[in-house]
């Protein structure tokens, strides 16, 4: 690592949640103790684990602890933390992670380098993998793979950078590298004020708040490694139910939280784009959190257009797999992605499978991803090692 990798690596504060997860965390200060960035670790666990302040034994990671107080909500307690993280005093860049997760350093690096190198770019995220240890055996597989052209999420065109989300596509920056400033922002108008919300807080804001900001760039190495069963610490509903979604969304009892959700994306349209008038955001900002709806305070309807999407997508599940991919190659790219008919190639099936770690790295040298297998391996060893 040259100098210049690491002064840059100075300028990178991470933000870790956790609570009562005392093994996790005392591998995060393991894996972060001897690298150049600063480490705040927000604990809401049940007893104190550390000293208030620097961790003895390390130079860079700072320890806060937010005692719970018998009354509050899990919830409540981490949204507590994410606010007191976004009036925190950072440096010029920040990223968020879970407190049984890593990033590699490679990945950072590649990261830092497009944000420091770009005055548009506000946000980074790349490739992730995923892990779990079952009887002292840890198994790997790539996660979180996104077809869709990434080009779209950097683009100075606002409506562009949103309308990947018109397809289901939604990338994950929510554990991704930002410009503070932009980190700030999206998080604060991304959590809201609301003590008690089932909307604010998860992926799906986050992302949005993220996108309408400024553009965000998809890199193509090996960024984040995650924990594939555990519980993430978010609770936010409805990230992987859109079902469950969209009843909520038009249920009249939840139409006061639905308003602020929608202000929250409106507010960071209107913080990336100023010039546009704050009616236009919100019309913008429900267009983009609920498309193919229209949304009041009775609740929201289905489209036609809508109804007929899903009904075809119905019958294409039950098609045999080499008719939906003839159907995909045969019909416009748009439209049959957008019903679910996608040819999937045969390299990142192997890639999503979960495998050992010596077989994932042979995969990932098929591909374009770029890694570094001596930080996997560090990691793996780490996981193993308690």
């Amino acid at each position: 690592m040259t100098l210049d990798e690491i002064e840059l690596l100075s300028e990178l504060t991470i933000i870790i949640p956790t609570a009562n997860r005392p093994t996790a965390m005392q591998r995060e200060v393991a894996y972060w103790q001897d690298k150049p960035v600063n480490v705040h670790i927000l604990d809401g666990s049940s007893k104190q684990s550390y000293p208030i302040g620097v961790i003895s034994g390390s130079k860079r990671i700072t320890y806060h602890y937010f005692e719970p107080n018998g009354i509050e909500p899990p919830w409540a307690n981490f949204r507590r933390r994410i606010r007191f993280a976004v009036c925190l005093r950072k440096t010029m860049y920040t990223a968020l992670l879970g407190d049984e997760d890593f990033f590699t350093l490679s990945g950072l690096l590649a990261s830092l380098k497009v944000l420091s190198g770009s005055s548009t770019v506000c946000s980074v995220t790349g490739a992730t993998a995923g892990f779990e240890v079952d009887n002292g055996v840890a198994m790997w597989g790539m996660r979180n793979f996104n077809k869709h052209p990434i080009d779209d999420y950097g683009s100075l065109d606002m409506r562009r950078r949103l309308m990947p989300q018109i397809a289901g596509h939604l990338p994950i920056i929510l554990y991704g590298v930002f410009k503070t400033a932009a980190w700030n922002k999206t998080f604060e108008l991304s959590f809201g004020q609301r003590e008690k919300t089932e909307l604010l807080g998860g992926k799906r804001i986050v992302n949005m708040c993220a996108l309408a900001i400024g553009p965000m760039k998809v890199i193509e190495n090996l960024l984040w490694l995650r924990q594939y069963t555990k519980d993430v610490e978010s609770y936010a509903a409805f990230d992987g139910s859109r079902g469950g979604y969209e009843r909520y969304l038009a249920d009249p009892r939840n139409q006061a939280e639905v308003r602020e959700y929608f202000e929250a994306l409106a507010g960071a349209i209107k913080a990336g784009n100023p010039e546009l008038s704050s009616s236009k955001c919100l019309k913008l900002a429900k267009k983009s959190l609920v498309p193919g709806f229209r949304s009041s305070q009775s609740g929201i309807k289905f489209s036609t257009r809508r109804r007929l999407a899903k009904l075809v997508t119905r019958i294409g599940s039950l098609l045999p797999g080499r008719i939906r991919i003839a159907l995909n190659r045969s019909v416009g790219k748009n439209f049959s992605k957008s019903l679910g008919f996608i040819d999937k190639d045969g390299k990142f099936e192997r890639l999503i499978e979960r495998q050992s770690l010596d077989s994932l790295l042979s995969n990932l040298s098929n591909t374009h991803i770029i890694f570094n297998a001596s930080e996997i391996r560090s990691v793996e060893n780490l996981i193993l090692s308690n």
